[in-house]
């Protein structure tokens, strides 16, 4: 079996008497394609916003930049009940005497607090901004969005997109995805299977289930879960460690996917403690309206709401609701089209082009 599929193994979730391996590898592989896939669109045509793609070298090292300090920080969480790390960024020239705001950049599903550095070079693109003075000097905040570790669907999705995407573009089709699922499931389904031995394995790797009354597990515990971190532990963390400006007006959340939906939703829902709020490619689920009960302090309280996507994205019906129940709700807010699908390419953009706009007040010859 391929060095793939022996890491699904070691990681799917606490299955064993639960359901049967055979139903429960269908279960995963119907819900997988419906959280990671969901509808293929082409085109939604122009971007509303007037901003442009940043341009070329834009997240490449460039000779003569000062270079910020990106360090790992362990915590612990009282929330999850464990000790965890965040990743955070210390902007070139970083003083403990001077005040920053802080930006707190989510991941997507799969990903862990390295990925923004990792793959989606944040802290060369904020750099670059810094040196070309298009932002305030900020400590951005990289936390572990999946309080309990992957879920099931999420890492079975995640391989068979692997499998799917074979020329490494980051595109593929219905077709695709739903061939190479099935190609998955019927390497699985060999009869060659100890299931007993695969069940005690995965429940000894995995963490045990939130007690009875916590509510359910799946996307909502990712928010909520991940929230009550945020708020509780990581948050009142970083300002007692770093020298930062701890008001709304300079605290800003956004991500991409999964992290996108955890900042839409947690920014949104705790506008006395975010004035700006991004969402890049986001997993929104449910009704959109949801996220802003409220309008009317939507509307005065926030400094910015950001949502973007990528016109080759699947989860392009999701942003595109929330952007229309917005102008809807008249609520204020940007709306950017990128050219792409749901690839670091557009998150790096998304990256450069919101890092812009926050903190005006606070960029050097500002006041």
């Amino acid at each position: 079996m391929c060095n793939a599929l022996r890491y699904l193994m070691s990681i799917v979730a606490f299955v064993g008497g639960v359901i049967p391996m055979r139903r429960l590898l269908r279960h995963l592989v119907v819900g997988g394609a419906v959280l990671f896939l969901g509808p293929v669109e082409q085109g939604w045509g122009q971007a509303d916003s007037k901003h442009e793609r940043a341009p070329s070298g834009f997240a490449s090292r460039r000779d003569g930049v000062e270079r910020g300090k990106v360090e790992t920080r362990e915590y612990d969480s009282k929330s999850v009940g464990d000790t965890r790390r965040m990743t955070v960024y210390l902007p070139p020239g970083y003083s403990k005497d001077a005040r920053y705001p802080v930006l707190y950049l989510l991941h997507g599903a799969g990903d862990n607090e390295g990925g923004w550095t990792r793959n989606g070079s944040a802290n060369v693109i904020l750099d670059n901004l810094l040196a070309d003075r298009k932002i305030a000097p900020m400590i951005v905040v990289m936390p572990n969005g999946s309080p309990q570790g992957p879920r099931p669907g999420t890492v079975l999705a995640g391989t068979i997109m692997k499998r799917a995407d074979a020329d490494r573009n980051g595109v593929m089709s219905r077709e695709e995805f739903l061939a190479a699922a099935e190609a998955l499931y019927k390497e699985l389904d060999t009869g060659k299977l100890d299931e007993k031995q695969l069940a005690s394995g995965l429940n000894r790797l995995m963490p045990a289930p939130a007690p009875s009354g916590r509510g359910r597990r799946g996307f909502g515990d990712f928010v909520s879960g991940f929230e009550r971190d945020l708020l509780n532990d990581i948050i009142p963390h970083v300002e007692s460690h770093y020298p930062v400006l701890a008001d709304r007006e300079h605290r800003a959340i956004a991500g991409l996917s999964m992290g996108g939906g955890q900042a839409l939703t947690i920014g949104l829902r705790h506008l006395d403690r975010f004035a700006y709020v991004g969402g890049f490619s986001s997993a929104i689920f449910g009704n959109p309206g949801a996220l802003v009960p409220d309008p009317a302090a939507a509307t005065k309280q926030l400094r910015l709401l950001w949502v973007s996507c990528g016109d080759e994205d699947r989860l392009m019906d999701a942003s595109k609701n929330f952007h229309s129940t917005l102008e809807q709700k008249k609520v204020p807010h940007l709306w950017h089209v990128d050219s792409g699908a749901h690839t670091w390419p557009v998150w790096k953009n998304d990256l450069y082009l919101l890092s812009q706009q926050l903190f005006r007040d606070d960029r050097p010859g500002s006041k």
